[in-house]
């Protein structure tokens, strides 16, 4: 069963080192049946609507929508709808960096401090330099903070200077080591676009690619304060989501609207997946990156600056034998090499990506969250399927993967602070060779295609969109690092933080289990006690009200950690972290009390005292547990 992807899924793909056959890609009098066919099989099944553009040599060859703009009142999706970009956004940001790049206004291997405010990163481990090429790559090193940046009220959205104060998350990785997809450091490009521009980012955006494109149906500011008309617009079509039940999305029923407050959220680092818009407005910016040969076409002044950008900035070492990332924007492997970017938000998901080789490209718009059928299952209908090419040393003398060793590994993008990081934990992925050319990895399979280079067999799992994997080796020939795109794998130990995050996590279920179990005996107790007249003590009338203290606590953190698989707003996590304070003043109260009370010999039973023990041994326990994970920095 398909699970829900809640963090940006972004694919990848790259062919530096051999050249792709183009015959893959459809005619274009083909395109539109290719596209309805395709689109039919999920419409009103699972996914809710469609907007899709189709450009071949600078013109679209294909604008139409599919199925509805709004299940519930069956409004159909039409072309002059708006669709939220999410993540695809981002790519507004490397075209702005490259203009300036271009101008000689920004140097891409400086280091940004220098583009900053004196002292503005605060969270920095270490002293290396960060550079604009550790922006686009996303191996800058820091840490994910995907839940405190949302807001449900537009008036509460501070400025992206403020934003990136209020959000820093601590660098928990030597830039440069692992890649981490980071939202933080794709909104800090943004803000040094507009220190270096002097103007606001959405300005500066609206002025250098909306207008010069003649984009007027299409808005990046958080509110949509530049473009009205397009929160007017935007507000007639509906976000869905699938229906989601105890074992995970019940795909036996079509999509549902979601509330508005969920749906409808707002990004405080909106350059990185803000923007909303038509289909043919995007499809404008698409064409603008394939302009004719020689040409910079209307974003850059000279062909060298888009072919710089298009290139890869990051391939993992594996010499383009794997998909890779071209300054910002994510390779795709397929009949031909693509690259774009996929975006996904409360209530949509996008997919942009086009193959320069061929003057080919696509825009996919859904109002559906973390919708894969539509937006990257036609990426490769479209792009084609990628066979891997004949290597002159035969597949018999690759490296043998049964030498890689079998362990547990943990994603490079994870929360480093707060209960979140507890979660990773539970995100633990283990990996195993099969046989001396397959790799299972949480039980999906990928085989060798290249030297250290695996291909998902596509299997019904979480990491479908996972397409390549490659591996890297110690000297040993044990695999130290697993990298997929956007993000890497390391050895569960070696995550920074994985300690106490593991530690806080066995508290947690410790002191759960021991709840559980003293409330069944103390409901026992108080039954068999009513029958013979027995009333509680005060001792025992405190030791059940710390147990209903920490069983108020977990069904807090059962619903935080339900809405964390959500786009939560800081809003809404503000209450949780409010009954985590209130615990932890009322039972340090109730432990002192306790202790008072069992010197004054208030209980004579020993079974009793033991049980008081116990209770204040797992209060303070757990006290400690939610201040190192909540409060200690």
């Amino acid at each position: 069963m398909k699970k829900l992807i809640t963090f940006a899924i972004v694919a990848i793909m790259l062919a530096g080192a051999f050249v792709l056959p183009v015959s893959a890609i459809s005619d274009d009098a083909n395109i539109e049946g290719t596209v309805d066919d395709f689109v039919a099989q999920f419409i009103d099944s699972k996914t809710a609507g469609a907007a899709i553009a189709v450009i071949r040599n600078g013109e679209v060859i294909l604008d139409k929508a599919y199925g509805w703009a709004n299940i519930e009142t069956q409004r159909a999706a039409n072309s002059d709808d708006v669709w939220e970009w999410g993540s695809v956004t981002k790519l507004l940001i490397w075209v702005s960096v490259m203009q300036l790049h271009e101008q000689g206004k920004l140097d891409l291997d400086s280091d940004i401090r220098a583009y900053l405010p004196e002292g503005f990163l605060k969270e920095l481990r270490f002293d290396d330099k960060i550079t604009m090429y550790h922006l686009m790559n996303h191996n800058a090193g820091w840490a994910e903070r995907v839940y405190e940046i949302f807001y449900a009220n537009p008036d509460d959205i501070p400025s992206l200077e403020q934003s990136l104060l209020n959000y820093e998350p601590p660098q928990i990785h030597r830039p440069g080591t692992n890649v981490a997809y980071s939202n933080f450091g794709t909104g800090l490009a943004g803000f040094i676009v507009e220190r270096i521009s002097g103007m606001l980012f959405y300005e500066y955006v609206n002025a250098n690619i909306f207008e010069p494109l003649g984009m007027k149906d299409t808005t990046i500011h958080p509110t949509q304060a530049d473009n009205p008309s397009i929160a007017e617009r935007r507000d007639l079509v509906a976000g869905h989501s699938p229906v989601i039940g105890l074992l995970g999305i019940d795909e036996t029923k079509p999509p549902v609207v979601m509330k508005d407050s969920d749906a409808r959220i707002y990004l405080g680092l909106y350059p990185a997946g803000s923007a909303i818009g038509t289909a043919s407005d995007a499809a404008k910016f698409i064409a603008a990156l394939m302009p004719p040969e020689g040409s910079g076409g209307i974003l850059f002044e000279a062909r060298e600056t888009l072919d710089e950008m298009l290139s890869v900035s990051h391939d993992y070492g594996l010499d383009g034998r794997a998909p890779g990332i071209a300054h910002g924007f994510w390779e795709r492997f397929g009949a031909v090499r693509h690259v774009g970017h996929g975006g996904n938000t409360a209530g949509f998901s996008a997919n942009m990506f086009f193959a320069p080789c061929s003057d080919f490209g696509v825009v996919i718009l859904t109002n559906q969250m973390g919708e894969t059928a539509i937006t990257y299952g036609l990426l490769t209908e479209l792009f084609g399927e990628y066979n891997a090419p004949a290597h002159s040393d035969g597949l018999e003398n690759m490296p043998d993967a049964r030498t890689f060793g079998s362990g547990m590994f943990l994603m490079t993008r994870t929360p480093h602070r707060g209960l979140p990081q507890t979660i990773n934990i539970l995100n633990i992925l283990p990996f195993s060779a099969v046989d001396e050319n397959t790799i299972d990895i949480a039980g999906v399979r990928f085989v060798q295609v290249s030297p250290y280079v695996f291909q998902n067999t596509f299997n019904e799992n979480l990491l479908d969109p996972f397409a390549f994997i490659s591996f890297e080796v110690d000297e040993n020939g044990n695999a130290v690092r697993v990298s997929t795109f956007s993000t890497d794998m390391i050895p569960f130990m070696q995550l920074p933080g994985i300690i106490p995050a593991t530690i806080g996590l066995a508290v947690i279920g410790i002191c759960g289990s021991y709840v559980f179990y003293a409330l069944i005996f103390t409901i026992i107790g108080a039954i068999l006690n009513k029958k013979r007249g027995v009333e509680f003590s005060r001792v025992k009338k405190l030791n059940l009200s710390l147990w209903l203290l920490m069983a108020a606590v977990f069904a807090n953190l059962v619903v935080y950690t339900v809405r964390l698989t959500s786009y939560v707003t800081v809003a809404a996590l503000a209450p949780h972290y409010f009954v985590n304070i209130v615990y932890m003043v009322f039972a340090l109260f109730g432990v002192g009390l306790m202790v008072v009370m069992l010197v004054k010999r208030a209980e004579s039973s020993r079974a009793s005292v033991v049980f008081n023990i116990f209770t204040c041994v797992n209060s303070v326990a757990l006290v400690a547990t939610m201040f190192m994970l909540e409060l200690w920095r």
